[in-house]
């Protein structure tokens, strides 16, 4: 960027080059989502046969990259890379959006408490996984209750899925998107951090 860097506030930076991989030219960026101006305290430059203290605001790019972006794909090495797309309010308007379309089908017993512990903590952010097709087999009873008795989920007498608790809320949460699965060893439930087909 032109102009003076010391005139605004600047809360990150960006490199970019144009890089031949495999014999292709590839256009790539790096962010890293930190302020690139600082005063370096007890750092000292070298020079004329003499150490001076280095007091003045420098230019400090670091080793930590938050995102990168290769022609199309963009990776995020960090969570901090979700403020470059604001994607925290792009994951609470789809957490807010599947909690209501939960709550219609009528499949939990407390709804309100659903949205409340759906809308805290992580699970926004999970919510960007969300299974469509495992929630549209959800509204079958005869699922509810396979799933009842796999992920020792708790069904009241009409078959809807009792959600009074938070815990309960948490176990359809990451059934729903794709965090809640079967150890192939021990054939119990357990968490992921991600799942896909083979």
């Amino acid at each position: 960027m032109n102009g003076d860097p010391f005139e605004f506030a600047a809360n990150a930076y960006a490199l970019k080059a144009t890089l031949t991989i495999d014999g292709e030219d590839r256009c790539v960026m790096l962010f890293s989502l930190q302020n690139p101006i600082c005063v370096m305290k007890n750092r000292f430059l070298y020079d004329n046969s003499t150490f001076f203290a280095i007091n003045q605001k420098v230019l400090n790019l670091r080793q930590n990259i938050d995102v990168v972006i290769i022609d199309d794909t963009v990776y995020l090495l960090t969570l901090a890379g979700e403020k470059l797309f604001n994607m925290e309010r792009s994951y609470k308007a789809v957490c807010s959006d599947k909690t209501m379309e939960i709550c219609q089908a009528e499949i939990v017993t407390d709804a309100d408490q659903f949205q409340r512990v759906a809308s805290s903590g992580h699970n926004p952010r999970r919510f960007v996984s969300f299974n469509q097709a495992r929630f549209e087999r959800m509204k079958e009873a005869e699922t509810r209750r396979q799933m009842a008795t796999t992920f020792r989920l708790t069904l009241d007498a009409d078959g809807r899925i009792d959600t009074s608790t938070p815990d309960m809320v948490e176990k359809l949460i990451k059934i729903l998107c794709n965090k809640g699965m079967l150890d192939p060893f021990d054939n119990v439930p357990v968490e992921v951090s991600s799942a896909s087909r083979w």
